[in-house]
Order: structure tokens, then sequence, then C-alpha cells
């Protein structure tokens, strides 16, 4: 599988974006939980399944939690030095004295603890949603990691429309949801590229070329406990990306 790494020095920040992992790094706040409840740890943006994926997770399960959002280096490279993680990184999430990182990892721990109902109720259901997790965001990222290397908007969204045919030719017109005919957590992470790519593109292209998965997008949204989530205060609406992107959304 291909590996990315993208540099860029901003205010002393170093951004380094690889497959699955956005890391960025400046010197030493830790986190502190004022409760037992589960804290999730992520940068103040949405950044599709790394982000926001796991806080529809959240949302979801009605769990009280709290939320570390970074907007900075310096506060994420206090933390990271004194958690006490195994593997520090974001995003992160803590439950007592457990700590797990790595965004796919942290996305199927959230589901196995708080939403089973999203990640399967048999093996092999839970298999199928991983398949097409990895199947989602394989290709995705490495178009979406674009946005750290070229300006050019229009030749990024051509490409983006490329990659979300293989979603919606997946989902087809005769399935409601993508896995085992009930919603899970690969929906939500569909629903965050389609949200991705209307914000990055202005307007409505994507869902014009693709009819089956704007009417999936509305579906998603329109879950009541995804609807109550979206309505609330834990939502963040924006930004997608960090402001060093060269495609800023």
């Amino acid at each position: 599988s291909s590996f990315y790494v993208i540099t860029k020095n901003l205010s002393n920040i170093t951004l380094k974006l690889a497959k699955d992992t956005i890391i960025m790094t400046e010197p030493p706040s830790p986190a502190t939980s004022s409760s037992t409840k589960p804290l999730f740890g992520y940068w103040a943006f949405r950044a599709n399944n790394r982000g926001s994926v796991n806080r529809y997770i959240l949302g979801w399960s009605g769990v009280e939690y709290e939320e570390k959002r970074y907007t900075s280096g310096d506060e994420w490279g206090a933390d990271k030095a004194n958690l006490g993680m195994d593997f520090p990184n974001l995003p992160y999430v803590k439950n007592g004295d457990f700590f797990v990182t790595e965004s796919k990892v942290v996305s199927a721990y959230l589901c196995d603890k708080f939403a089973p109902d999203l990640i399967g109720d048999t093996p092999e259901e839970r298999a199928r949603i991983l398949q097409i997790q990895e199947n989602l965001l394989d290709d995705y990222w490495k178009w979406f990691s674009g946005i750290f290397r070229t300006d050019d908007k229009e030749s990024m969204l051509t490409e983006g429309l490329k990659i979300m045919k293989v979603a919606a030719d997946y989902l087809g017109d005769d399935k409601d949801w993508l896995a085992n005919g009930k919603v899970s957590l690969v929906d939500f992470i569909l629903f965050e590229q389609m949200e991705s790519c209307h914000a990055m593109a202005g307007d409505d292209r994507f869902e014009t070329a693709y009819p089956n998965l704007k009417a999936h997008h509305d579906r998603v949204a329109a879950l009541p406990k995804m609807a109550a989530f979206l309505a609330s205060d834990k939502h963040l609406a924006a930004p997608f990306v960090p402001p060093f992107a060269k495609i800023p959304f």
C-alpha cells in the first residue's frame, strides 16, 4: 500500500500525513478528563474518518463523553509526552486507564465498546463491514491527501468524481445501506466523504453525478440519532481540513 509523507512548516508545526495517520508535532498541558467519561482527542477539524466519523459513533451511542480538540502543536506536544500512551497519536480514545490510537482501530473500539450495532452481529457481518471500510478509505485517502500537494481544485474534483464511483457502483440502486441490510460504521464513513466532497466543491457536482450517494447521505442525516447529533453542539461543522492545506475548506 502507498505511504505518503508531507512536510510543511507553519509556525513551527510539522504535518506528516501517512496512509492512515495525521501527526502534528511541536514543543510541550495535558489532556485531563474531569470524570470517568471516555475522552476523544483529535484536531479541531473534521478530517473524514479520523475525526468526524468517530464523533458520529460517540454521538450515536448515547454515551456521555468528553472531547479534546487540539488547535496547536504545543497542546498536542505536551499531551503526547505526558499521557502515557503506548503509541502516541491522534486520534486517541482514553477510557479509564485504557488508551487506544490509530484511526481505524479507534473506530472499531468505539463501535465494539459503545455502539456494537454499528459493527455487525456476527464475525461474518463484522468482516464485511471492515472489508468495505478498507475499500472506501484506501483510494479515497490517496486522492484526498492531494489537498496538501496541489492548489488545482478543479483537477482534484475531477479525480474525486472517479474515486467516488467505486462507492456509487457498490451501493447501486437496490441497497439503502452498504453492509448487511442495516446502518453501520461504513455508512457514516460514506456520509462524511460526501460531506467533504460537497464542501471541497462548493457545489452539487458529486450529488448530481451520483444520485444514489446523495440519497444515501440524506438517509443517514435523517436517522433520528444522527439528526440529533448533527444539530447538537458536539458536531463540528467546519473546518474540514487544517488551515495550511493548499485547498482549504
